[in-house]
């Protein structure tokens, strides 16, 4: 691992979100195949295409930190691999989508980009007079949770064809995957209505496992950027947003972490939630930020 502080001026670093970038840190490829082997048990080293290290890139302007290259990006049958291998890869329910349906109170028309199999949508029907999402892990589609319709394509070639119909955009969970977020909130707006709101939510940088790189599912091919609530506050002014709300997911203390029961002796378990009470009072002591972050941005 190496660090550096120079001004990259290569066409392959220069920031998503427009001029310079700054080289942070270079990472083995190997490394993270042996944290994605640990995690869940699948072998990544194709996803690298024979790159031993990719780089860590901090973008001047908003401070957004990017992988590079860009073919180490995740392709579907990468995600494919790991709805199979982590059964709660897709959730019914998401500690975010709460803070969503209240930003949609007065929202008609829906666009959800990266809806998976449609919980969230299937969560407002009833409440959203029209709404549509983008996906394209076909397994996801084909055992979708919704009525609402579910198209292929990209929020960029969508853009193209929809202009500004919808007065609300969320995408859950979907922005750290997206090799150039620059485009892909450019052409949300692009879709969104005056006065429309847009939410995002994403992994929040500023936590400190995250910070430390102890989640293999943080790094490429699974995510390729992160974010934290200075870099959503620049971008909402580089694309002309007000920001009505950054909400930080706080940590859970001991009595609301879910335990099996059924599994492990009454000692295990005491002991599991001792150590969980004193994690959550050290938690709340030094103040950490907590793991995802929403942003709540209003169109101009």
């Amino acid at each position: 691992m190496c660090e550096g502080d120079g001004i990259v001026t290569d066409l392959n670093a220069v920031s998503p979100f427009g001029g310079d970038s700054r080289v942070l840190q270079t990472l083995p490829s190997a490394h993270i195949v042996e944290m994605y082997r640990k995690k869940c048990g699948v072998d990544i080293s194709e996803c690298f295409h024979g790159h031993d290290a990719i780089y860590l890139h901090e973008c001047v302007r908003t401070g957004y930190r990017f992988w590079r290259p860009v073919d180490v990006a995740g392709d579907e049958l990468f995600y494919q691999l790991l709805s199979q291998s982590w059964p709660a890869y897709y959730r019914t329910e998401r500690w975010e989508y709460p803070i969503a349906r209240t930003a949609l109170r007065n929202a008609h028309r829906l666009l959800e980009i990266g809806c998976g199999r449609g919980y969230f949508l299937k969560s407002v029907e009833g409440r959203i007079d029209e709404a549509i999402g983008l996906e394209f892990n076909s397994e996801a589609i084909a055992t979708k949770m919704t009525r609402f319709p579910i198209e292929t394509q990209t929020i960029e070639e969508f853009s193209v064809r929809n202009g500004a119909r919808f007065d609300a955009i969320c995408s859950f969970q979907v922005l750290e995957h997206v090799p150039n977020p620059g485009q892909f909130i450019r052409a949300a707006s692009d879709c969104l209505s005056p006065g429309g709101v847009l939410i995002l939510s994403t992994p929040n940088y500023a936590h400190l496992p995250l910070r430390e790189q102890t989640d293999a599912f943080d790094l490429p091919p699974h995510h390729m950027g992160h974010f934290d609530e200075p870099t959503f506050r620049r971008i909402a002014e580089l694309f002309n947003f007000d920001v009505v709300g950054l909400f930080c997911e706080r940590r859970k203390h001991a009595s609301e972490i879910v335990t099996d029961s059924t599994r492990g002796s009454l000692v295990y378990r005491i002991l599991r939630m001792a150590a969980s009470q004193a994690y959550g009072l050290a938690y709340r002591w030094c103040g950490e930020p907590g793991l995802n972050l929403v942003a709540v941005l209003r169109k101009h």
